[in-house]
């Protein structure tokens, strides 16, 4: 007798509490953003509190479908604090706000730690890329430079590469300390990451 194939139950998907939400991002966190010690920057920076859960589980829930192969990152929210308040997405600013300080925090550490011999040993640099995402990076680097727009020891180049960066200011500050000689150095070798890495991408197109 021929048996008929039986249909697979589809499971419901389970109803988490804000704790185990905030618990699960919390390890996503861990896992994809670490320090050399084995500690995140990222978590121990991130206060987990109820009112951010929200915002965190966006950026969570996003980056699970980066595609194969791609390393996922929390991506940058590009829009004001006005329109996140007005559009009930104040959490995820408050989120990505903290990602960028602490990109902040890493790239001075980085600059302190790598300029010496009078030039800017670049070494070390994927490290923080690889933490917080080439987009991330680029984003903090470019909002210092537009910030300081009177500050002409930005190259015009630079100056212009940071126009679609914000202008921080007051406690949404994310602008890096490091002297400004130092940041425009980075902040050139940065872009040419960037076109190494748009010429690259037609490459890999073509090999697949």
């Amino acid at each position: 007798m021929e048996q008929i194939p039986v249909e697979e139950t589809i499971q419901p998907k389970p109803v988490l509490t804000l704790d185990q939400k905030a618990q699960a991002i919390q390890d996503f966190i861990k896992e994809h953003w670490m320090e050399p010690a084995g500690q995140s920057m990222c978590a121990r920076r991130m206060s987990l509190r109820e009112g951010d859960a929200a915002g965190l589980e966006a950026l969570y829930l996003e980056t699970r479908g980066a595609p194969e192969g791609r390393e996922p990152f929390p991506p940058v929210y590009r829009e004001t604090l006005a329109y996140a308040a007005a559009h009930g997405e104040k959490a995820r600013w408050q989120a990505s706000q903290r990602l960028n300080r602490a990109c902040r925090d890493a790239l001075d550490a980085f600059i302190q730690e790598s300029y010496y011999d009078s030039r800017l040993h670049m070494e070390g640099f994927p490290a923080v890329s690889a933490r917080f995402g080439p987009e991330r990076t680029a984003w903090v680097l470019a909002g210092t430079i537009r910030s300081q727009p009177w500050d002409r020891r930005y190259s015009p180049g630079n100056r212009q590469w940071a126009q679609g960066a914000p202008a921080w200011e007051g406690k949404d500050d994310c602008r890096l300390s490091s002297h400004p000689g130092l940041v425009d150095l980075l902040a050139s070798q940065v872009r040419l990451l960037e076109r190494q890495r748009e010429q690259a991408s037609p490459l890999q197109g073509q090999e697949r």
